[in-house]
């Protein structure tokens, strides 16, 4: 059982994919009314605000930074934003668009332009929580503005227990095919969002409620969160999107909303939202000998593999590179440098371990824009620019590592970290991940499974600015 106080944070994180700071209600309206004119049919969502494991933001503050003598010691702000300590505590100072309430981890400047529209003939949302039990917070004709929605989530009460996830599946279900909910499940596009962190008590009866849900033309897709996330069962429960991913995102960016656009907006605006693939990848593998076992380093050879094939190079805009490291640090194959995907494999097979500690920073100096995702070493301007780093996390000197990746995340470049073996230290990655979602756990080979997921980030939707 997880302690219920630690639901705001993430409230906010829900808040954030339905809420926008408006500058005057007659522009926000008459965006609305353009909006209205080229959408058909209408659409509609239940948020599902898995309650119960809502850890990560207040998670991180009680075990690194309320612990220190000077509770900025642990650089707890994030996206360049800057700490001042307090009598209680610490208080950051945000960039625009940041939320201090979470660290300035949750980024809201996006949705001032990518929004879910709300009204009575767009988009209606209704909003369950869950633990034992289920309880519908509103329904879909309750609210019918941003602001009413926003206010709703706010309202929201924490609660504790057992994760239950079935029962909230089955009472979503029948909030969308009930008209007396708001719904207009005859004529609209619908959708189920599940807020999770993977860890349903009743695992496989979840997944299968979610697959039956699906068959009858109910999305239901995941919104990741927590740092003991997995993916495994995320996986399980998304439905496919539109471009042939899992339905698997991220509270950190803009897919999930960009997803929804493309998949309701009409056949006249298609060019507006449209499949983007054009991703440049760049591999970091840990191969130190030192602070980590030789299974691991194989696991991580093989997690490689099933990686790759999952991303299909082949059909997909995807372009990958390779860094191996240990105490220093080398471009082994720089993005592009192998376009095959097979012999791409084979080059990683290849990498000699190092007997040395290792140092993510030595990997680190080279994720740059001017160098590895450098035009000459093969990256491209428009790329989405992805550093996917594989090891156990024995590092140390981390204030200087969650610094230096903060400057490199300011260039456009993002982290995803692959945790590797039973022993994976999570304490070290979840203190220098921006968002804990993006860490992908394997255990053992039984569990590349959740590569699936990880694609998402590499083939997903983009739509013009200012469309909306």
């Amino acid at each position: 059982m997880k302690d219920a106080t630690l639901m705001n944070p993430i409230v906010n994180s829900i808040k954030k994919v339905v809420c926008f700071r408006m500058k005057t209600q007659e522009n926000i309206s008459a965006r609305f009314q353009i909006k209205i004119q080229i959408v058909q049919p209408d659409r509609h969502v239940i948020f599902r605000l898995h309650v119960l494991l809502i850890t990560r933001s207040a998670a991180r503050v009680s075990t690194s930074s309320l612990e220190a003598n000077n509770p900025c010691d642990g650089i707890p702000c994030q996206n360049l934003g800057t700490c001042t300590q307090t009598l209680t505590g610490y208080r950051c100072n945000c960039f625009l668009g940041f939320d201090e309430q979470n660290n300035c981890e949750i980024g809201t400047v996006k949705y001032l332009t990518y929004l879910l529209p709300v009204n009575e003939t767009d988009f209606r949302i209704a909003a369950l929580s869950y633990s034992t039990q289920t309880t519908v917070e509103f329904f879909f004709d309750e609210h019918m503005t941003n602001e009413s929605v926003c206010a709703a989530i706010d309202a929201i009460q924490p609660k504790s227990g057992a994760t239950l996830t079935t029962k909230a599946l089955e009472r979503a279900e029948e909030m969308l095919k009930d008209n007396s909910t708001g719904s207009r499940h005859l004529k609209a596009y619908q959708y189920i969002i599940v807020v999770s962190d993977g860890l349903s008590t009743d695992r496989h009866v979840a997944i299968s409620k979610a697959v039956s849900i699906a068959s009858r033309g109910i999305n239901v897709y995941v919104l990741g969160v927590d740092r003991e996330s997995d993916h495994t069962e995320f996986v399980q429960l998304a439905s496919e999107t539109s471009v042939g991913t899992k339905g698997v995102f991220s509270t950190l960016n803009d897919d999930l909303l960009h997803t929804l656009y493309l998949e309701t907006i009409n056949h006249d605006c298609k060019e507006a939202c449209m499949e983007n693939s054009t991703s440049d990848i760049m591999l970091v593998l840990d191969l130190s000998r030192i602070s980590q076992s030789v299974a691991d380093i194989q696991l991580t050879l093989q997690s490689v593999i099933e990686l790759v094939t999952t991303l299909d190079t082949r059909n997909n805009n995807i372009s990958l590179g390779l860094i191996s490291f240990g105490n220093t640090s080398s471009i082994e194959v720089p993005i592009r440098g192998i376009p095959d995907a097979d012999k791409f494999i084979s080059a990683s097979q290849a990498l000699k371990l190092k007997n040395e500690e290792s140092n993510i920073i030595s990997a680190l100096n080279h994720l740059t824009l001017s160098d590895a995702f450098s035009a000459p070493n093969g990256a491209r301007v428009d790329s989405r620019k992805l550093a996917i780093i594989f090891s156990t996390g024995n590092w140390t000197n981390i204030p200087e590592v969650t610094k230096r990746m903060i400057e490199i995340e300011a260039t456009g470049i993002s982290f995803i970290f692959v945790a590797i073996g039973e022993d994976a230290n999570f304490d070290i990655l979840t203190e220098i991940s921006r968002d804990d979602h993006n860490i992908y756990w394997v255990r053992s080979r039984d569990h590349n499974s959740i590569f699936s997921a990880l694609k998402s980030k590499a083939v997903f939707v983009s739509c013009k600015q200012n469309f909306f």
